[in-house]
């Protein structure tokens, strides 16, 4: 599926991904967890215990008043499944990152 998967400290980059729940994990580093936004259609997957390892800080989420640590995936939502971002979610989410990224 494609996704962007945004790193602290590097620019966010248009990955294709497997949607395999471990192969999720593995990109963020642990146990998932997914903060919806834009009425729910895109989700930000994110470590779930990002802050107990103490990894640096990347987006800030407006949706959630405070930023998001760690490496994070958005992509799309349909129903309770992840699914590929569309070209026009690909572009709104860019910017989204340009205006919240903290690193």
């Amino acid at each position: 599926m494609k996704v962007i998967v945004k790193e602290a400290f590097r620019p966010a980059q248009i990955q294709h991904i497997e949607n395999e729940l471990d192969n999720i994990q593995k990109i963020i580093g642990g146990y998932i967890d997914c903060i919806t936004i834009f009425g729910g259609n895109i989700c930000i997957i994110v470590d779930d215990e990002a802050v107990l390892k103490m990894r640096h800080p990347n987006v800030y989420c407006p949706e959630i008043g405070q930023g998001i640590r760690g490496t994070v995936i958005f992509c799309g939502v349909e129903e309770d499944d992840f699914r590929s971002l569309t070209d026009k979610e690909v572009a709104v989410i860019s910017n989204y990152i340009n205006l919240f990224s903290i690193t």
